[in-house]
C-alpha cells in the first residue's frame, strides 16, 4: 500500500523529471545533441536571443563574425555561469569576468557596461556584441603561432592578422594562453595580451624608410642609389621577380628583406626620424577598443648609424608596428583599429560614454608621389612565398643585461601582393634558436593571410546588401518585412535592428529562411525566425 503523497516527495518527483529532461525549454540541461560538436562543442545555439530560454538576468553573449558564440551565459542548478565554448581560444581578446559577474579584461571588461544585464543605459537594440574575428582564423593562426614558437623555442608571442582598409582585427592570437572559464581556480596562469604589451623595438621599419627617402631622391631627379629595384614584370607573380635573402645589419641585428647585405651598409639612415615615427603613430596608443594598450616610447636623439640601433631603446607594442607598416604600404591613414563591429557610428568606452568618429574604410591618398612610392613599395616588399620583412634582434653581449626586446622575432607580410588588404605581423620573445637555421618557420602564416583575405572579401560583398535594404526603408518601405536571404548572419542582425525587429537565430552562418517571410507587414513587438546554414568554400 501507497503512503500519502507528501511535499518532501512531491519536490523529489519534480527534480527526477527536470533531471531526466522530460520538462522542455530551459530547464532540460541535460545532454545536447549536435552535428557539428568541434565546431559548436557546448550547443550553445540554443542558448542565443530568440531561443525558447528566458534571458532576463543574464550577461550579453560574444559572437564572431559569422556568428559563432565565443562568449554565452547559461542558468544551472539554481545560478548563472559564462559558458567560453571553445575554452582558450582568442581567450586574451574575451578576457574574463569577475566572480560576481564583473568584467575585469579584454572585451568583457571594456563593453562591461553594456554586457552587463544591468546596463540599461544603452537601447536594448541587440542582445550580444558582433566581434570581427573569424573563428576559423583565429584557431589557425593560434595554431601556426604555437608552432612557430615551438620550432625557435620562444617563451611568448602574438600573431595579429588585421584589414587595412577598415581597421578591423580579423585575428589575435597571444600566447600561453588561458581558459577563461577557470581562470579563478587557476591563479597562477599568466594573463598577458602580448599584442598590447610595448615591448617591440620598431627598427624592422627604419630600411622601409631609408628607402622610401631615396624613392623620393629619385623623384626630385637626383637618382644615386643603387639599391632602387626595377620595375616589376608585367604578367609575372611578385613573389618571383627578386630574391629575399638574410642580411646583417649591424651586429646583432639581422634582417630578411629584399636588400643585399652590402646595399644595407650603404643604406643611410632615415631622415627626420623621429618625427616620421611619431607621425606613424610609434610611441602612442593605438586606440583600439581593448583593455591594457601600453603607449610605448621613443628616443631623445635619432641614431646616427646603424650601430647605434641597439641603443636607441625605442618600443612600440606589435599593433604600432603593424599599424605602421599598414600606413607605408598604403601611404594613407588606418582607421580605427577596433575588434568589434556592434557600434559602427557609437564608440563604447569602459565608462559607458559614447563616441563618435568610427570611421569605416579610409580610402589610399590620391596623388602622383603617394601612389608612386606606394606601388612602388609595395613592388620591393610583394612575395607568395612568405613575410616581407624579418627582423632579429640578437643579445650577445657579456657583462650587460638582456633588454625586454632582445632575442626577438618580428615579422611582416601582406596579401594580396598587388593590392594589399590583409596585414600580419609575428613577434615571438626570448628565443633560443637561430631562425635562419629554421627555414620554413615564417612562411606558412601567408597562407593564413590568404584565407583571411577570401573570407573578408566575400563577406563584405555580402554586408553590401545592408546598405540596400536601408535605403529601401529610408524610401518608405520600412513598414515590410525585407528579405534577408542569401545575407550573413551579422547583416540580417543589422537590418532587423534598424527596422526594430528582434532577430530570433537558428543555426549559424548564411540566411537560407526567414519567419516571417519579406513583404509581410510589421506590427509593434514584431520578431523575425531567421535559419542560417553554413556555407561550404570548396
Amino acid at each position: 500500500m501507497k503512503g500519502p503523497c507528501t511535499p518532501i516527495r512531491l519536490l523529489i518527483a519534480l527534480a527526477l523529471i527536470i533531471g531526466t529532461g522530460i520538462l522542455p525549454g530551459c530547464l532540460n540541461n541535460g545532454p545536447t545533441t549536435s552535428k557539428d560538436t568541434q565546431a559548436n562543442p557546448l550547443n550553445t545555439n540554443k542558448y542565443l536571443p530568440g531561443s525558447d530560454c528566458d534571458t532576463y538576468g543574464l550577461r550579453k553573449s560574444i559572437m564572431d563574425s559569422s556568428g559563432e558564440v565565443l562568449a554565452i551565459d547559461r542558468y544551472k542548478n539554481g545560478r548563472t555561469e559564462r559558458l567560453y565554448p571553445y575554452g582558450t581560444m582568442a581567450a586574451p581578446v574575451l578576457g574574463f569576468i569577475s566572480q560576481d559577474g564583473r568584467g575585469l579584461d579584454g572585451v568583457e571588461h571594456y563593453y562591461d557596461a553594456y554586457l552587463s544585464p544591468s546596463g540599461s543605459k544603452y537601447p536594448a537594440e541587440s542582445d550580444g556584441i558582433v566581434l570581427t574575428l573569424q573563428r576559423r582564423i583565429q584557431k589557425m593562426t593560434e595554431q601556426d603561432l604555437a608552432r612557430q614558437m615551438r620550432r625557435l623555442g620562444a617563451k611568448s608571442g602574438c600573431l595579429i592578422m588585421m584589414d587595412m582598409e577598415t581597421g578591423e582585427i580579423i585575428a589575435m592570437a597571444s600566447l600561453p594562453s588561458w581558459n577563461p572559464a577557470l581562470v579563478w581556480s587557476q591563479p597562477d596562469i599568466p594573463l598577458t595580451n602580448w599584442a598590447l604589451r610595448a615591448t617591440v623595438d620598431p627598427w624592422i621599419l627604419f630600411p622601409v624608410l631609408s628607402w622610401l627617402d631615396q624613392i623620393q631622391e629619385m623623384h626630385a631627379g637626383n637618382s644615386s642609389a643603387s639599391s632602387l629595384p626595377p620595375r616589376m614584370p608585367t604578367g609575372r607573380s611578385p613573389g618571383h621577380t627578386k630574391k629575399f635573402r638574410w642580411a646583417e645589419l649591424s651586429p646583432g641585428l639581422v634582417l630578411w628583406g629584399p636588400w643585399r647585405e652590402r646595399e644595407l651598409e650603404t643604406m643611410p639612415m632615415p631622415k627626420n626620424l623621429i618625427k616620421r615615427m611619431w607621425k606613424l603613430g610609434i610611441g602612442e596608443k593605438t586606440g583600439i577598443d581593448l583593455p591594457g594598450e601600453q603607449a610605448g616610447s621613443l628616443p631623445t636623439a635619432p641614431p646616427l648609424s646603424w650601430d647605434e640601433l641597439r641603443y636607441c631603446n625605442t618600443t612600440a607594442t606589435p599593433l604600432q608596428v603593424l599599424k605602421a607598416f599598414s600606413r607605408l604600404l598604403r601611404q594613407a591613414p588606418i582607421g580605427p583599429l577596433h575588434v568589434c563591429t556592434s557600434f559602427e557610428n557609437r564608440h563604447i568606452d569602459p565608462n559607458g560614454h559614447g563616441k563618435d568618429g568610427r570611421s569605416s574604410i579610409v580610402k589610399a591618398t590620391k596623388g602622383t608621389k603617394a601612389q608612386a612610392s606606394s606601388s612602388r613599395l609595395q613592388q620591393l616588399l610583394a612575395t607568395t612565398d612568405g613575410p616581407s620583412l624579418v627582423g632579429v634582434r640578437w643579445f650577445s653581449e657579456t657583462g650587460k643585461t638582456a633588454l625586454p626586446w632582445d632575442n626577438q622575432v618580428v615579422s611582416l607580410g601582406f596579401w594580396p601582393p598587388r593590392t594589399p588588404k590583409i596585414s600580419y605581423i609575428s613577434v615571438l620573445n626570448h628565443i633560443s634558436k637561430d631562425p635562419r637555421k629554421r627555414r620554413g618557420t615564417m612562411g606558412h602564416t601567408i597562407a593564413i593571410a590568404m584565407r583571411a583575405w577570401k573570407i573578408t572579401a566575400s563577406r563584405k560583398r555580402n554586408d553590401n546588401g545592408v546598405k540596400t535594404a536601408l535605403k529601401d526603408l529610408q524610401m518608405g518601405n520600412r513598414g515590410k518585412m525585407p528579405s534577408l536571404m542569401g545575407k550573413s548572419m551579422r547583416a540580417a542582425f543589422d537590418i532587423l535592428r534598424t527596422m526594430g525587429v528582434r532577430p530570433r537565430l537558428e543555426g549559424r552562418g548564411i540566411v537560407v529562411a526567414q519567419v516571417p517571410r519579406a513583404g509581410t507587414r510589421l506590427r509593434p513587438g514584431t520578431s523575425c525566425k531567421i535559419i542560417c546554414k553554413e556555407r561550404i568554400n570548396r
